[in-house]
């Protein structure tokens, strides 16, 4: 970044290692704003789909990209995301979307738009950013970089939980809007399979494990930005560790190489005052 005021710290890895969580308290530790790079392409598919756009057609998509414009606002409550003036946050997170954002992640001419958001919400401002390619290829200069990972299994397993979280959620919902029934229940209509049991709805976490390994190989052997550990990104298996874990080691890391810039800004300082002697 050409903006002397602009400090992006990126953290990269794949789905279900914590990088949004880790993202966001990294960000409020700091006192820094934070950008979600997959919350732009999952606005746009959001967008294709909702118009019906052929996700093969590779032109119609981009110029899609080119007509769209995505923003994010911080409030007390976190990170909301407006698609052309439009608050979509909790609309990007259906699995049924989440399933279609490789096909446009998949595209270069997508890619260099979505680049260009980011860069531009970030220019002169301190930011903390997450995704897939952000310290590889959307940011290569930024001075601090980390690279989350776990295995498979234990990925699946966090992925799953959210999804089960995220389908109580909707049921309550659902629940509590559905008419009241002679009997005094909720339900449609008193209807007796409304009361269905959680598990015929919670997906197996064999699905979610192969769609986790699915979004892998999509991600690592796609032409454009595949998803790579940055050459100078620290990495961090977060496997067995906790959230606050997680968080703490990344403080720790980001205080010593703040601590190592300023010794060899002290350094370069007495050795061009011993020239100038």
């Amino acid at each position: 970044m050409s903006n002397k005021s602009t400090f992006i710290i990126t953290i990269d890895g794949p789905a279900g290692v914590g990088k949004s969580t880790v993202g966001k308290i990294v960000a409020k530790r700091l006192h820094f704003h934070y950008l979600d790079s997959g919350a732009i392409y999952r606005a746009l598919t959001l967008k294709a789909i909702t118009k019906k756009v052929n996700l093969a057609d590779r032109n119609a998509l981009i110029r899609l990209a080119k007509r769209t414009r995505i923003k994010f606002r911080q409030t007390d409550s976190g990170t909301r995301v407006y698609l052309d003036n439009r608050n979509v946050t909790k609309l990007i997170r259906r699995p049924e979307l989440t399933a279609q954002v490789y096909q446009l992640a998949n595209l270069a001419g997508v890619r260099k738009e979505v680049n260009r958001i980011q860069q531009s919400i970030v220019s002169g401002k301190k930011y903390v950013v997450e995704g897939r390619d952000t310290g590889s290829v959307v940011f290569p200069d930024a001075p601090v970089k980390f690279y989350l990972d776990a295995s498979h299994a234990e990925r699946a397993l966090r992925r799953h939980r959210e999804l089960e979280i995220l389908q109580d959620r909707d049921e309550k919902q659902r629940h509590h809007s559905a008419p009241m029934s002679p009997d005094g229940h909720r339900g449609e209509a008193g209807h007796p399979d409304s009361h269905r049991d959680a598990s015929e709805h919670g997906l197996a976490y064999k699905k979610v494990l192969d769609e986790i390994k699915l979004r892998d190989r999509r991600d690592k052997a796609r032409s454009v930005a595949p998803l790579v550990q940055a050459r100078d990104a620290i990495a961090v298996d977060t496997t067995h560790l906790s959230i606050n874990q997680v968080v703490v080691q990344i403080l720790h890391h980001i205080a010593r190489l703040a601590a190592q810039r300023r010794n060899n800004f002290r350094r370069s300082g007495l050795r061009q005052s011993r020239l100038c002697r």
